[in-house]
């Protein structure tokens, strides 16, 4: 095939002659790729030196996920507002008027019957033309903008792996300090860490998993109302769509990245509790003292004149 029969088929596309498209096209690219700096500060809470008690990281996870879900929000909503203005723009019952003056014939003086005639089929020829060309138009735009939803999703997960890397090198690094583990003897003499090894696991693990569920429950352009109208009209089941279209969670969960990382930061936690547990034995030591502190009240060794034990605060000036 030649190059002048290759540009003549595509032309026809309407993404190539409609030149709203291609401007749409590149806008929406351009907000969907400052995305990823959402996904990456807010998707999952571990930073170098916050030093997180349990409470304060629960807290931190759930802060996160809102202000995750309150800017991907805005994204989709501008990327709506642009999808439905150029809909708006193709889907217009004026364009579909075809006046006398659109013809040259009008402008003689005094047409006769069959000029009138061959104007009139003129108009209708072009009227069916201008309502075909909006059809195409509209179906391309339900093409258009799945293409938009699945560049949302690609977008996601990109920044998704991003942000596990991310977190597995902050866990990973020797200087980071992410959490605050408390730590004490039992009544054997024994080191307690609170939380101990598995409810630290645990709750990463859960917060984790939580992350991904948030970040699969993020609004879609195929899920927002403004924009079902383009689908109804194109004979496209929404429903069937959404319930059978392609997830975020599904593509996740193929992919080695997300797990291999999971994987890493809770053997590193892991190794982490270990090396701590060994270390702390040299405080085993002490554990004769802190019961003995448990107990230990300076009243006891003090008494008042008459012989009575001594009962004030213990506190002297």
């Amino acid at each position: 095939m030649h190059f002048q029969e290759k540009l003549s088929l595509l032309v026809k596309q309407t993404f190539f002659y409609h030149i709203s498209f291609s401007k749409v096209a590149t806008t929406v690219s351009i907000l969907i790729s400052a995305s990823d700096s959402i996904v990456t500060k807010f998707l999952l809470p571990f930073e170098a030196s916050k030093k997180f008690t349990v409470f304060e990281f629960n807290q931190y996870s759930q802060w996160n996920f809102e202000e995750l879900q309150k800017q991907h929000k805005k994204l989709i909503d501008k990327v709506t507002d642009i999808v439905g203005d150029l809909y708006s723009s193709i889907d217009d019952p004026k364009l579909l008027h075809v006046d006398d003056s659109d013809f040259k014939e009008i402008k003689r003086k005094n047409p006769n019957i069959t000029q009138l005639m061959i104007l009139e089929q003129k108009k209708e020829n072009e009227r069916v033309s201008r309502t075909q060309k909006m059809e195409t138009e509209i179906t391309a735009i339900t093409g258009f903008l799945r293409m938009l939803d699945y560049l949302v999703l690609e977008n996601l997960r990109r920044s998704c792996y991003e942000a596990f890397k991310n977190a597995d090198l902050i866990v990973s690094s020797d200087l980071s300090a992410i959490f605050t583990i408390e730590v004490s003897f039992s009544d054997d003499g024994d080191i307690v860490f609170t939380p101990n090894k598995e409810g630290m696991l645990d709750i990463v693990d859960k917060m984790m998993n939580q992350a991904l569920d948030k970040l699969d429950s993020l609004p879609r352009l195929t899920q927002m109302p403004q924009l079902r109208d383009i689908f109804t009209k194109s004979g496209i089941d929404l429903s069937d769509l959404n319930l059978n279209g392609p997830s975020l969670r599904d593509i996740l969960e193929t992919a080695p990245n997300i797990k291999e990382a999971t994987d890493h930061i809770k053997e590193v936690i892991s190794t982490a509790y270990d090396n701590a547990y060994s270390y702390s034995q040299n405080l085993v030591n002490f554990y004769p003292l802190y019961k003995i502190g448990k107990n230990w009240d300076v009243r006891d060794y003090i008494k008042k004149r008459n012989g009575e034990k001594y009962t004030g605060t213990g506190r002297f000036s």
